[in-house]
């Protein structure tokens, strides 16, 4: 776990998904709200932003294929990113990061910057 200025970012496990699941799908819900570039299209639901984290991402959580962390201000969360580790069998030195997502209330205050410098010191051999 690291404690930036404003931010405790803190990898979650599949058990810890589901605890934070309402508070994951607020903040991807309102980034697709707000414009976001992250693959869904408007209307975009709480119900199907829910739908995602639960049955798209919980399962790599699991199985060890997606590495996520989540920042927090206070009780809040604000922001997350994935770490997709499965790659193909010739890249086993690659991993790619989806969905960096910081919810627009917290946006331009150094949170996606500080998830991105947590994920590539936790994530480098």
């Amino acid at each position: 776990m690291s404690t930036t200025q404003t931010w405790r970012i803190r990898a979650l496990s599949a058990s810890d998904l589901d605890t934070h699941l309402t508070a994951l799908a607020d903040v991807l819900q309102a980034c697709v709200a707000g414009g976001a570039s992250v693959n869904f299209l408007l209307p975009y639901s709480l119900q199907s932003a829910t739908a995602f984290w639960r049955d798209k991402v919980r399962p790599g959580l699991q199985d060890g294929g997606v590495y996520l962390l989540a920042a927090w201000r206070g009780d809040t969360l604000e922001g997350t990113v994935q770490l997709d580790l499965d790659t193909p069998p010739n890249q086993p030195h690659r991993a790619e990061i989806r969905k960096l997502l910081v919810h627009p209330r917290a946006r331009r205050q150094g949170l996606a910057r500080a998830l991105m410098l947590e994920v590539m010191v936790t994530c480098s051999p």
